[in-house]
């Protein structure tokens, strides 16, 4: 990847987290603060048009075609809009799972499953998702 891209992915990371970040309501706090899991499994995904049931499970790739990881969960912001993908992938630093709010920004539906524009090593440093 160049580093030209390698630039436009974070500062297109640096100006969602920032949007999120001003969303948030006051007192909100802990992973991914102002974001919480929509739970209806046939809620659509503007994004998408494809229901949160689909969304989750299906398998995430890399940008080059490496699979990363599976949706765990559909984020919303306080305003109630859809605004991030849980991603469960395997750390490539010391091996463990970690599940980490991606923006829609940064993910496409393609060929039935999530491709995200990140490398496993850039998923590292988005916000830590937990219940």
């Amino acid at each position: 990847m160049s580093i030209v891209r390698i630039l436009a992915a974070v500062a297109a990371l640096s100006v969602a987290l920032a949007s999120a970040a001003a969303a948030q309501s006051p007192g909100a706090s802990g992973p991914a603060p102002g974001l919480r899991e929509v739970t209806d499994p046939q809620r659509a995904v503007p994004p998408w048009n494809v229901p949160v049931g689909r969304v989750r499970g299906m398998d995430v790739h890399g940008p080059k075609g490496n699979r990363l990881g599976a949706a765990e969960a559909v984020l919303e912001d306080a305003a109630g809009q859809p605004a991030a993908v849980v991603v469960r992938y395997r750390s490539p630093i010391g091996g463990s799972d970690a599940a980490v709010a991606v923006p829609f920004g940064q993910v496409d539906l393609k060929g039935g499953h999530l491709v995200t524009r990140l490398a496993a090593e850039q998923l590292g440093a988005m916000p830590i998702w937990s219940k």
